[in-house]
């Protein structure tokens, strides 16, 4: 029989020594019906997993009964500790909400936080086309948000996570970014008390671009912590990829067949990983061992001058531009030229920036 983590969390605060003889697996009876069992916040009861994997829900007198010869008053001194000990009952979070599509994007703003917390993938001004995979696979991927209103009523998001609505039926919680560690102990109390799996940490999984074994985090389950792979196959696969918010768990993408996945499948065709630093506008081609990156992301010096307002806009290899009905993907550009491929036959051509109507600034 196993014991859960949040049993054994408990277990290990109490002083009773039942409950020392539990971790052991130390028993007086011998039992082999039980496969696994873990705390609830029902208050007295535990959680079993019965060798059927049917879950029951056991008041713990009955379940030490049989594990143990023991008395009324031994079981009674146990459930007391037990109950001081055990989680206590979830109450529903009224400032966690789920939202997806066009909201998604919405709540990647900047002007949208509520408390300071860093994130490469967050935008003021960085086209809403890069956060298109997200938005336009709302079956697949939602956005679970803390929110608060501030002092002036304005809904404002303090804490937000991906949830991945997985090929297997689970819906995985991925890394939380908020500046506040009580929002993350709320967002993480949602999610398991929602069974989702979870990661067993919010830090940043580095890698170098050629290493496979880099997804340094395990995933915590119903049934305990343990490495697994996570697949979701997108619905709307992107036709061309050329921009990606930063992903920090699911980051392998075959752009042909839309499957995400946390570990890389044998072959390389089609491949990329969408997890290279500088958050959105980057993505790495693993078959080609390759990095397209928006060059200078923050310190954008190009607009379009079809906009009043001259608003920065942004230039970068991989961009689509369309001219005379015909698609062309640029290469290479500078403050006065731009080269770009034709889609259909790639032949390359020479452009003038203002020939798809844009212009370099200046400090005039």
């Amino acid at each position: 029989m196993k014991i859960h983590e949040n049993l054994a969390q408990v277990l290990n605060k109490m002083s009773n020594t039942l409950a020392h003889r539990l971790l052991a697996g130390d028993y007086d009876k011998a039992f082999d019906e039980f496969k696994l069992i873990k705390t609830t916040d029902q208050k007295g009861m535990v959680v079993v997993k019965n060798i059927k994997d049917k879950k029951v829900n056991l008041k713990v007198g009955r379940f030490l009964s049989k594990l143990y010869e023991i008395k009324g008053r031994e079981a009674e001194q146990f459930l007391e500790e037990y109950m001081s000990y055990q989680p206590k009952a979830y109450v529903p979070n009224k400032h966690i909400e789920i939202v997806e599509g066009e909201d998604l994007i919405k709540w990647y703003h900047n002007s949208k936080y509520g408390s300071s917390f860093n994130s490469c993938s967050a935008y003021s001004n960085k086209p809403e086309a890069f956060y298109r995979i997200l938005a336009d696979n709302p079956k697949q991927v939602k956005l679970l948000g803390y929110f608060k209103n501030n002092d002036y009523g304005d809904k404002k998001l303090h804490g937000r996570c991906l949830l991945w609505y997985l090929d297997d039926g689970n819906i995985f919680m991925d890394r939380i970014y908020t500046g506040s560690s009580l929002v993350r102990k709320e967002i993480r109390e949602y999610c398991s008390h929602n069974n989702f799996l979870i990661r067993t940490h919010d830090e940043s999984t580095r890698f170098n671009y050629l290493d496979d074994i880099s997804n340094n985090y395990f995933i915590i389950t119903e049934d305990g912590t343990i490495d697994r792979d996570l697949v979701v196959t997108l619905e709307n696969v992107p036709k061309k990829l050329y921009a990606s918010p930063y992903l920090d768990s699911i980051t392998y993408f075959n752009h042909v067949t839309g499957r995400l996945s946390k570990y890389p499948p044998e072959s390389t065709k089609n491949l990329y990983r969408l997890q290279v630093y500088g958050g959105v506008g980057e993505y790495y081609n693993v078959e080609k061992e390759h990095i397209y990156r928006i060059e200078n992301l923050n310190t954008n010096r190009y607009y379009k001058t079809t906009n009043n307002n001259n608003e920065d806009v942004f230039m970068f290899t991989g961009l689509i531009l369309v001219k005379d009905d015909k698609k062309y993907e640029i290469t290479s550009y500078n403050n006065t030229t731009i080269i770009a491929k034709n889609i259909e036959d790639d032949t390359k051509t020479e452009f003038s920036l203002e020939d798809f109507g844009y212009k370099y600034k200046t400090d005039d």
